[in-house]
């Protein structure tokens, strides 16, 4: 029982110091788009799993697979790609990346860039 109870404070511990680094460093969050309390609301206020969802993000390759599909001119791919941006950033609340995500689907899905 008192191991369990250990755990359970270092879990919330641990939680509550990636919170806090998060809060240190959300005026930058801020800066780049992000509504950190509305985001903070739909993780549950997980701010660990927020921080690990960000560095997901910025780790992963879409962007290059976004400019992959440019510079072949692949309407297809380009639309994937921009369509999974428009959703990861709407969840990690990057609201204005979001919406100009969406505004590339939706010029893409426009009869002149069909194959």
């Amino acid at each position: 029982m008192e191991e369990l109870i250990n755990q359970t404070v270092q879990a919330r511990t641990s939680a509550s110091k990636t919170k806090d680094a998060i809060m240190a460093s959300s005026e930058q969050l801020i800066a780049l788009g992000i509504d950190l309390d509305d985001t903070l609301d739909r993780f549950g206020g997980n701010a660990e799993f927020l921080e690990k969802m960000l560095h997901l993000f910025v780790q992963g390759d879409t962007v290059d697979r976004m400019v992959e599909a440019f510079t072949a001119q692949n309407a297809d791919a380009l639309e994937r790609t921009s369509h999974a941006i428009k959703g990861s950033a709407a969840n990690l609340g990057f609201t204005e990346l979001s919406s100009r995500a969406s505004d590339v689907c939706e010029g893409l899905r426009q009869p002149a860039w069909t194959t």
